[in-house]
């Protein structure tokens, strides 16, 4: 069988075939295909379409998986930042790996469909082609090294039929790294989709990618910043952190501790007198170690507080308690705890990059001794909890200093995206900036200020409400059995 460099890649990591107009993947991996032939070492090399359909079966069935494969690669090679920019054309992923893979290392891994979960260069390659054979989507993918940007690798219906002007525009990188644009749109769809995609009922691709993003990799030690936002800041998920009527009250991270004291959970509370979705984690990135987050209601929301406070609260949906399970970032195995509080859920994210996993890296599997370390872990959470529930109770004689605002995106990256779409990108973005900044600022005037000065009567009601609250989840911590969560992951 051929080898890569047969098929256009020289020794030093350049596709000698690559000109202005870029690579073709899907002509030069065409190229590739063959019967399975015995090689000079006596190993077996299957054919990419065999290959193909192998990954297609085994590794990522969901059709937004591939997102996943590209959290993970990023998380494997420890970059500073993945950086998505979106508009209802495409999604951008840009960052910066060290070492940085070569063209050449890539397309060799693409034409051999790798399935080494292990490695970032294969797991970025099982994205791709995931992305192009599963999804039926498109891409742009483009390195700059040493300021030098080569010329484009895409493949895909709506990518191959882009002029090369706007194929080079999706590629375009300000700084070191690599970029993958991912057009959001199909072959029968993009004539009137790029244009007009609200109006032509093509399927909004930008919400599903973000959904992904937020409720399965906001786990990823890598931080991620979509549209200049922090993405895996754990006080800011709609799945554990801030959502309507919720606000987070307390983050744990493990931490080792002297021999004498053990290892512990080391906390940052929120303050509870600052608007909830104005609360941000102290930290630029998550840990390494496990971590748990516990939210409650938020106290205004709590006003029939007065009539009714053992009963469960109107409108608002409790979810379960959850030990989650990553590898690489990515949420692999969910475990929910029946939960019998009021109107607090935790979750406890435990990294289990060295349990054993199948060949998507995307499932893990969960042994006696496995269970064993997350009983401890549990046992170390309902501590922390415990020693909360005595700081809690003078809670409100001296408030916590107000957060300071949201720190930007890393330096050396910048924020790019592809694409334009009339009604969309101009005049529809800005109308809904302005009009989220003025119900902002609207909603935190009216609602927290004048409630705090004319219902100041509901803290000491919503304090007693959490002590009560806190009791009841460690009580859950202690006695409910590990459920693996069958359900979707976004529920």
């Amino acid at each position: 069988m051929r080898n890569v460099s047969d098929a256009g890649i020289g020794r030093h990591g350049k596709l000698q075939s690559m000109n202005e107009l870029g690579v073709d993947l899907k002509s030069f991996l065409s190229s590739q295909r063959q019967e399975g032939v015995l090689d000079s070492e006596g190993g077996f090399t299957i054919s990419a379409d065999r290959a193909i359909e192998k990954l297609a079966f085994f590794a990522l069935p969901e059709e937004f998986d591939w997102v996943l494969k590209v959290v993970q690669a990023v998380n494997l090679w420890k970059v500073d930042a993945l950086v998505v920019g979106q508009t209802r054309t495409a999604t951008s992923f840009t960052f910066r790996p060290n070492p940085q893979p070569t063209p050449a290392s890539l397309m060799q891994a693409l034409s051999e469909a790798a399935l080494d979960s292990t490695d970032p260069v294969h797991a970025l390659a099982m994205a791709l082609r995931s992305l192009v054979e599963q999804a039926g989507l498109s891409f742009v993918l483009a390195f700059r090294q040493n300021g030098e940007t080569g010329s484009p690798v895409y493949a895909g219906d709506d990518t191959s039929q882009l002029n090369p002007a706007t194929r080079a525009s999706w590629a375009s990188l300000e700084t070191d790294g690599i970029r993958l644009t991912v057009s959001h749109f199909k072959a029968s769809e993009t004539l009137t989709g790029r244009y007009i995609p609200t109006f032509s009922n093509v399927r909004p691709r930008d919400r599903d990618i973000l959904e992904t993003l937020q409720w399965k990799a906001y786990g990823s030690l890598s931080p991620i910043y979509v549209d200049g936002e922090r993405l895996t800041d754990p006080a800011r998920l709609p799945s554990v952190g801030y959502s309507p009527n919720f606000r987070v009250i307390r983050l744990g991270t493990l931490r080792g501790g002297s021999a004498e004291s053990g290892p512990h959970f080391e906390v940052e509370d929120f303050p509870w007198n600052q608007p909830a979705r104005e609360l941000r984690s102290a930290g630029p990135s998550l840990p390494g170690a496990p971590w748990f987050l516990l939210r409650t209601a938020d106290w205004p929301s709590l006003e029939h507080i007065k009539r009714q406070l053992a009963k469960p609260l109107p409108l608002i949906d409790i979810a379960p308690h959850r030990v989650v399970l990553l590898r690489q970032g990515v949420i692999c195995k969910v475990f929910r705890l029946r939960n019998t509080s009021v109107a607090s859920s935790l979750t406890l994210v435990v990294p289990a990059d060295h349990y054993r996993s199948d060949l998507s890296g995307l499932g893990l599997e969960v042994g006696e001794i496995e269970r064993e370390t997350i009983a401890q872990l549990r046992r170390l959470v309902c501590h922390a909890l415990e020693q909360y529930r005595e700081v809690f109770v003078s809670v409100l004689k001296s408030p916590p200093p107000l957060q300071a605002a949201l720190e930007g995106m890393p330096m050396g990256i910048s924020q790019q995206a592809a694409g334009f779409s009339i009604f969309t990108e101009s005049l529809g973005k800005a109308a809904t900036r302005f009009f989220r900044r003025m119900s902002a600022a609207r909603e935190r005037h009216l609602h927290y200020s004048n409630f705090m000065n004319s219902h100041i009567w509901l803290l000491p009601r919503w304090r007693d409400f959490v002590l009560a609250d806190l009791k009841r989840v460690i009580h859950d911590l202690n006695q409910s059995v590990l459920s693996a969560d069958s359900r979707s992951s976004r529920r």
